[in-house]
């Protein structure tokens, strides 16, 4: 799955229902519910795969890492 991909990836369950992992990611609060829900183990594979891919991108992973930092 590329970046691009995971990105436009819809969340279809809680406040965030409808919303591309994008959108969410674009406040530190959404990020910080992409991280944490990224290892559910009930979570729908593919929304799994693509929140790590999504997370993992350098520019997204070092923005996490400065929130989690403070």
């Amino acid at each position: 799955m590329t970046f691009a991909e995971a990105a436009r990836t819809v969340i279809p369950f809680g406040d965030y229902k409808g919303q591309t992992i994008d959108h969410v990611a674009q406040t530190d609060e959404g990020l910080l519910w992409l991280d944490e829900i990224v290892d559910w183990p009930n979570l729908f594979e593919d929304l799994s795969e693509a929140i790590q891919t999504y997370l993992t991108d350098r520019a997204i992973s070092g923005e996490l890492k400065s929130i989690l930092d403070k």
